[in-house]
């Protein structure tokens, strides 16, 4: 194996320092985190640059491509988290809801669900799709600093500055709806129906 420097492919661009970067699932492309406040897709033979995804407006910490490669997920300084289309670079969704700086955020094994995790001691679950906030997973007592999914995705794993982790159980759809039918021995009203993710009537 030869990993001599004259083989490496150089990706130019960001004006600052870059914190992040990882594959596309397919390894064909890159994406880049930056202390520009910008991520950026590369191609990865050629080291050209495919799109800057310019929004967020403090540096970019984490950037993730989803399991299809079709989206990348961007989470900032500025306590935000941006969904992109990975081919025109086009900003699809903004996810707000944390307080303080975003350090990290990852899609579950499926691409339908997405964590983050931040300075202000929570880590939230969102819906890739929609960008819409799922869960707030508190309970750290400092801020925290990573998150991961089971193989399976139905559970998150956080890591905190606090000194501990803390396991939690992500329910599909249809198991909370069992759970609101059992809990209340009734027809579930619309409103009910639209808290446990089943479309009204």
């Amino acid at each position: 194996m030869t990993t001599g420097t004259e083989r490496a492919v150089v990706l130019r661009g960001h004006e600052k320092s870059v914190l992040h970067a990882a594959f596309s699932p397919d390894g064909k492309r890159v994406v880049t985190a930056s202390w520009d406040d910008t991520a950026r897709l590369w191609d990865a033979a050629t080291g050209e640059e495919i799109a800057v995804l310019a929004g967020h407006e403090r540096p970019v910490i984490h950037a993730a491509f989803s399991p299809d490669g079709r989206r990348v997920l961007t989470v900032s300084s500025d306590g935000t988290q941006r969904l992109w289309d990975a081919a025109s670079g086009d900003e699809i969704a903004v996810l707000r809801g944390h307080k303080k700086r975003v350090g990290y955020g990852v899609f579950s094994p499926d691409g339908r669900k997405i964590v983050t995790v931040s300075n202000d001691r929570t880590a939230r679950l969102w819906d890739s799709a929609s960008g819409v906030e799922i869960a707030v997973l508190r309970g750290h007592e400092a801020e925290v600093e990573h998150a991961a999914f089971s193989a399976d995705g139905r559970m998150i794993v956080t890591a905190s500055a606090d000194g501990t982790a803390r396991i939690w159980p992500v329910y599909a759809a249809q198991e909370l709806i069992d759970y609101a039918r059992r809990t209340v021995p009734r027809e579930l009203t619309a409103a009910e129906r639209k808290r446990f993710f089943l479309e009204a009537d």
